[in-house]
């Protein structure tokens, strides 16, 4: 471990948190350019896409963390949903074990929930088949080196779910000079204007796959799982089905 490593974990959140956090964690309100109704700070400041926040959910607030700030350690979770100690539920991962943690691995990411028959297929059962399919053409348009492991990950079982994840700096950078400029991309070609605010929304239902298409290419880099769970829910009733 690096004793010197400064590190921030990042929540995103449209509301004041009553949940304790460990130290180290900073509610962002996401969205806040259109209302800040939080005491915190808001992904509307320096370099960001705060008003995207309809379409992009959490992702304005990683947008955020990328282009603001600096820690050599950093992380995305959400006002609800917080990585959890494996031995020790309900206990959210403190700082003391993110470190010890990631002096063996590169990320720490959640543990993979069961979609089904697939990846592509759950999708597109829940979503809009279209989407998935631009999503597709971008990816053989833009990065060619990634159409093998985006075919390959559609017809995975599971999925990492969230768009949550913890990791260094430069490991971070790497993953949204990937990921940005593909949703952007989507977005400038995808019409939500008809859709519910639920479909609204597949900027970032799209995001949550591509982290997993972006970890299959650099499959180098290893991760370690923590699982995942909502504060909003009682723990225990919540069944995950982890691979």
């Amino acid at each position: 471990m690096i004793i010197n490593e400064t590190a921030r974990i990042y929540v995103s959140t449209v509301k004041n948190i009553e949940a304790k956090l460990p130290d180290y964690y900073e509610p962002i309100q996401a969205g806040s350019v259109w209302n800040h109704e939080t005491s915190y700070m808001g992904d509307d400041t320096g370099q960001n896409i705060s008003y995207k926040n309809s379409k992009y959910c959490e992702l304005t607030v990683l947008y955020w963390i990328w282009k603001n700030q600096s820690h050599d350690i950093m992380g995305l979770t959400h006002h609800r949903r917080f990585f959890f100690n494996k031995k020790m539920v309900p206990h959210i991962l403190n700082i003391k074990e993110i470190h010890r943690a990631l002096k063996k691995y590169e990320m720490i990411i959640p543990k993979p929930i069961s979609v089904g028959r697939g990846i592509e297929f759950q999708y597109q059962q829940a979503h809009k088949k279209e989407d998935y399919d631009l999503c597709r053409e971008i990816i053989i348009e833009e990065y060619p080196e990634y159409i093998s492991y985006f075919d390959k990950n559609s017809q995975l079982p599971y999925l990492h779910p969230y768009n949550m994840l913890i990791t260094r700096r430069k490991i971070l950078d790497d993953y949204c000079s990937f990921l940005f400029p593909i949703l952007e991309k989507l977005e400038n070609q995808i019409d939500v204007s008809t859709r519910d605010s639920y479909q609204q929304r597949a900027i970032g239902f799209l995001a949550e796959r591509l982290f997993q298409v972006w970890l299959l290419k650099h499959e180098q880099l290893k991760s370690i799982e923590f699982p995942v769970y909502n504060l909003e829910q009682p723990i225990a009733k919540q069944k995950k089905e982890i691979f």
